[in-house]
């Protein structure tokens, strides 16, 4: 599986960025960690991204903060294995 899934959250129409890592995790990569990019600040999306154990970055993406996050995120899967 992947050691990470970073997904941007406005993907289109029909499916957003939660709606997509609830469907891969339904697919069997429930553990796996997710970061979801946004630019949008809503409490609604960080409620919905927190009610799934989905970590957030708001765009503009700082490189360092992703790394750092990718990092801290898939340090603590491996430890939980």
């Amino acid at each position: 599986p992947p050691a990470l899934m970073l997904v941007d959250y406005h993907l289109g129409d029909i499916v957003d960025g939660l709606g997509s890592i609830d469907r891969l995790r339904a697919q069997g990569l429930g553990g796996v960690p997710a970061i979801l990019i946004t630019a949008d600040r809503s409490e609604a999306i960080r409620a919905a991204a927190d009610a799934r154990g989905v970590a957030i970055l708001n765009k503009p993406l700082k490189p360092a903060a992703l790394r750092a996050l990718a990092m801290r995120l898939i340090a603590i899967r491996a430890a939980a294995e």
